[in-house]
């Protein structure tokens, strides 16, 4: 399918080039609040860039039959092994996860700065953040290597492909080529009289002979067709390997707690945020808290996003796996709005976020890299004034504690 292939390559691509160019961006500007995520977020970059790498590389057709999931790849390595491909799609699986779980983990350590729990300060710790993000990143291995496993026999789901597939085309082209034999061995044989048809003119005898060709060829007067290339697929089918049912269970259960936990630690972080009394005002100043507040907002929207586009392809799954059968449309679905995932992240923390805009417009015109009088670049020359600003406002707060305290 050359629209799938081409999708697939201009919007992944497209994600790619934007999660590097956030990763630039977020390398080159430090600004206060986003230091604290920075990590988690190019983490996420990362996890998208290499999901759309194995979705450039699959391009799946998921085609339901039954029990049996059947996907064709449209690829750019299509041609290529059928384990080979299933491995790529099952680690494409484990990329998503890593940024899902990527963001559960970010959005705790959020509520552990806003809230200043003692049992959340001692867990998630600053120290404690690179062990939970390897620790993630080895779980979304073994999820991978589960799914992997989980594939059952090409040529099974080879055959279960073309019993079921509507063979009306293939009747209506075996009846041309026959039709085009019948005539060609026609024109061959030598003219018996007047009841004898007219030969055909030069254009019909080449357009007959192109038809026998692309399909076989002429041996002794009988057609021989061409043997047909074997379709590349892999899959799933409970019946042959029960085994999905763990992976694939794994992997919906750990998103659906993960969505969970983030839309609660979120919600929770964006209602103390907004309080103007309590922990969080002696904690911080009022032009912090609103920058804390902007910041919350933004990331919000990174993590609801790939949540509302995910069960689109979820339920398009649900249902096919109730009517054991899939609509044309229904086949490309899950393909074509997971590949605007790896999209959607970069821009929706770019361009709302003025700092990150600002940088990503500096990188774009070649002069976030320009040396300034005082040796530091034009990417930070803001983020430095920041800075002074913020220190200012804390010692005048110091000043102030002082003045009651006497």
């Amino acid at each position: 399918m050359s629209f799938l292939t081409t999708y697939c390559n201009v919007v992944c691509l497209i994600g790619i080039i934007l999660n590097a160019y956030f990763l630039i961006v977020a390398r080159l500007r430090r600004v206060e609040g986003f230091q604290e995520v920075v990590i988690f977020m190019c983490n996420i970059a990362v996890g998208y860039i290499l999901m759309s790498l194995c979705i450039i590389v699959v391009a799946p057709q998921s085609i339901y039959i039954g029990t049996s999931n059947v996907r064709v790849p449209y690829g750019i390595l299509a041609h290529l092994d059928s384990s080979f491909l299933n491995a790529v799609a099952a680690f494409g699986f484990a990329c998503y996860l890593y940024t899902v779980l990527s963001f559960c983990v970010m959005f705790l350590y959020r509520y552990n700065v806003t809230c200043k729990t003692n049992t959340m300060s001692t867990i998630l710790s600053r120290k404690n953040i690179a062990i939970f993000l390897a620790t993630s990143g080895l779980f979304c291995i073994i999820q991978a290597v589960l799914i992997y496993y989980s594939y059952v026999d090409p040529q099974y789901l080879r055959d279960r492909l073309n019993v079921t597939k509507d063979s009306v085309e293939d009747l209506s082209e075996a009846m041309r080529i026959q039709d085009a034999q019948y005539a060609l061995m026609t024109t061959l044989k030598p003219s018996g009289g007047a009841g004898q048809p007219p030969p055909p003119s030069q254009h019909q005898f080449d357009e007959q002979q192109n038809l026998i060709a692309q399909h076989g060829n002429m041996a002794n007067g009988m057609f021989m067709p061409a043997p047909r290339p074997l379709m590349n697929v892999f899959g799933t089918d409970y019946t042959r390997n029960p085994m999905m049912f763990l992976a694939y269970g794994i992997f919906t259960a750990t998103n659906v707690i993960a969505y969970i936990v983030i839309i609660v630690a979120s919600m929770v972080v964006a209602c103390k945020l907004r309080e103007r009394s309590g922990q969080v005002k002696e904690s911080m100043s009022d032009k912090s808290r609103d920058e804390h507040k902007k910041l919350t907002t933004i990331l919000m929207l990174d993590a609801y996003t790939p949540i509302l586009l995910v069960l689109i392809p979820a339920a398009n799954y649900a249902v096919c796996f109730v009517r054991h059968e899939s609509l044309v449309f229904q086949e490309y679905l899950s393909t074509i709005v997971v590949s605007l995932i790896p999209v959607m992240f970069p821009i929706f923390t770019i361009l709302p976020f003025p700092p990150l805009r600002e940088t990503a417009l500096q990188v774009l015109i070649c002069t976030a890299w320009r040396r300034g009088p005082d040796g530091g670049g034009d990417a930070n020359k803001e983020a430095k004034g920041n800075a002074d600003e913020v220190g200012k406002l804390n010692e005048a707060q110091l000043k102030a504690l002082k003045n009651m305290s006497a």
